[in-house]
């Protein structure tokens, strides 16, 4: 190079013993890909420091091996209804494989028109049919928020504001309503509002002061 040091020239030819001294020790002993057992060769512009970490020759050997050693777990073709306990039949999705259900044809349209019509059904109904009270509320709780939230209902506490994460609430407790309410009645929108995590637990506690004001900040 025109201008350059003796210094810079001395630099570079100790750059290149270097580096043919520690590929020399490389390919005394190399890496062997994994899968395929090909030796791993040192690449120009890469280091052999680099080379030396490597533990496949590329990435169509590195998945291969992987997929083998990891394979992903097949879906048992006979898979029974968790509902009705007959035979499930599977789906192919837009990949070719098979989608893991849980209900038959049936079932799942049974499970999708009951979640449509809690609306319609009385609280004593809602409990009796539900594995558990946690179920029962879950339920509840989950259509409140679709009521709030179809309604118009705004996600900002109706006492401080806050706006990041809310909580859909009943302004009259679940528990005041006698069994024979409708779920529609107990979920009605002018029942519901939302609340921080905060004033909802003292909500809930009576640490507000009442239902009342409550609803009357929620209808404002």
């Amino acid at each position: 190079m025109q201008g350059e040091s003796a210094q810079s020239k001395g630099g570079r030819a100790t750059a290149i013993l270097l580096r043919q001294e520690a590929m020399k020790r490389y390919y005394e002993n190399p890496n062997a890909c994994l899968h395929c057992g090909s030796v791993i060769p040192v690449v120009d512009g890469r280091k052999v420091a680099e080379i030396r970490r490597k533990k496949f020759c590329d990435r169509k050997c590195s998945a291969s091996y992987n997929n083998r050693r990891f394979p992903k777990r097949a879906i048992d073709p006979e898979i029974e209804c968790e509902s009705c306990g007959c035979i499930v039949r599977l789906r192919r999705g837009s990949d070719g494989g098979l989608v893991k259900r849980k209900y038959c044809d049936k079932c799942a349209v049974d499970k999708r028109a009951k979640g449509r019509l809690i609306a319609n059904r009385t609280k004593a109904d809602v409990f009796a049919e539900s594995k558990n009270w946690t179920t029962a509320r879950a339920m509840i709780g989950k259509h409140a928020r679709s009521v709030y939230v179809n309604g118009g209902g705004k996600s900002i506490c109706c006492v401080c504001e806050y706006d990041l994460y809310v909580e859909v609430c009943h302004i009259r407790p679940v528990s005041d309503f006698g069994d024979d309410a409708l779920i529609s009645e107990i979920n009605d929108f002018e029942n519901l509002c939302a609340l921080c995590p905060n004033h909802h637990w003292e909500h809930d506690h009576g640490v507000l002061c009442g239902a009342d004001s409550i609803g009357a900040v929620t209808v404002s």
